[in-house]
């Protein structure tokens, strides 16, 4: 896996781009709007979204979780750093969901064990605390 810090500047560039699509398409309102200058400028927005989205996907997200899921017992510390990262992004809360419901099943050592608590308690003094992540009881 690529550094911590790599994937956490992948992860913020990707909450940039997503920021700035939404920002662009709210500015006219509708890809059908007569504003041809706006309506480039959301779609270059989008492309840029897109662009980064698939980057983290092809760099990060499905090797990794090619791995973790298949039941790869290293991933595991690799995933416990992915979600000690705590940069909101476009469905990073799904993501991180579905990886806390596959550790509660995992035979964790009492090192990661310890680490997961340190980041719930991390998270639970942030002030991005992802509503989707207060689910990890099921």
């Amino acid at each position: 896996m690529p550094s911590p810090e790599s994937y956490r500047q992948a992860l913020e560039r990707m909450r940039e781009a997503d920021q700035a699509h939404r920002k662009a398409f709210r500015e006219i309102g509708s890809w059908r709007s007569g504003d041809q200058k706006g309506v480039a400028k959301a779609k270059k927005s989008l492309e840029v979204f897109r662009y980064e989205s698939q980057v983290l996907q092809e760099r990060y997200i499905g090797p990794l979780e090619g791995r973790f899921f298949s039941g790869d017992p290293g991933a595991i510390d690799e995933v416990i750093v992915v979600l000690s990262i705590d940069v909101p992004s476009y469905r990073s809360g799904y993501r991180k969901e579905d990886y806390y419901r596959r550790l509660k099943k995992a035979a964790l050592s009492e090192e990661q064990t310890s680490k997961l608590k340190a980041i719930a308690l991390q998270r639970c003094a942030s002030a991005n605390t992802e509503e989707k992540t207060w689910n990890w009881g099921d």
